[in-house]
């Protein structure tokens, strides 16, 4: 498929905007968010996880599915393989989600956490900090790959 210089650019452009907004999602998830909840009353920090998690997953879902899709797009318009290194990053990110960290979001989504014992609430919740490095980890790369991969073809 022939697309010119200024269509795969505007691409290659979109597709940093949307991985660095995924970036800046999982970033924020990880970091303040994780602080905070390590801040506050463990009681307090469960209570939060219903209202939190639902609404963190609608916004970072779509940003990483459409980063992905741009990244396969762009390695399928021009062969050059960092872009599909950059969507592999993503595919881990997804499966590390769904394999890992769903399993202890779970639990602290279920009005039965509420009743758990002190010990066993700090248990998950530090277990849940603890699992989300490796997300922000994905995410990164991905987003520097596909910086990388525009600055390097832009030369």
């Amino acid at each position: 498929m022939e697309v010119t210089p200024l269509v795969l650019n505007l691409l290659k452009c979109i597709c940093i905007a949307f991985t660095s907004l995924w970036n800046g999602q999982v970033m924020y998830a990880n970091i303040p968010e994780a602080n905070a909840l390590k801040e506050i009353n463990i009681n307090e920090a469960i209570r939060f996880f219903p209202v939190y998690w639902p609404k963190a997953a609608k916004l970072i879902s779509p940003t990483s599915v459409t980063a992905l899709l741009l990244d396969l797009a762009i390695w399928w318009l021009t062969g050059e393989a960092l872009w599909l290194v950059a969507a592999g990053f993503v595919v881990m990110n997804t499966l590390y989600t769904l394999l890992i960290v769903i399993p202890t979001v779970s639990v602290l989504l279920e009005e039965t956490a509420q009743k758990f014992d002190e010990t066993k609430k700090k248990t998950l919740l530090n277990k849940f900090f603890a699992i989300g490095s490796p997300r922000l980890i994905f995410s990164t790369v991905a987003t520097i790959l596909n910086i990388y991969a525009t600055a390097i073809v832009a030369k």
